[in-house]
C-alpha cells in the first residue's frame, strides 16, 4: 500500500514537472 501511494505521489510530482515545461 505505501508502495504504491510511493508510484502514485511521484507520478504526480513527474506530471506537474512535464505540465510545467510543457506550458503553451
Amino acid at each position: 500500500m505505501l508502495l504504491g501511494g510511493n508510484i502514485w505521489t511521484i507520478g504526480l510530482k513527474l506530471n506537474r514537472s512535464i505540465s510545467s515545461e510543457k506550458v503553451i
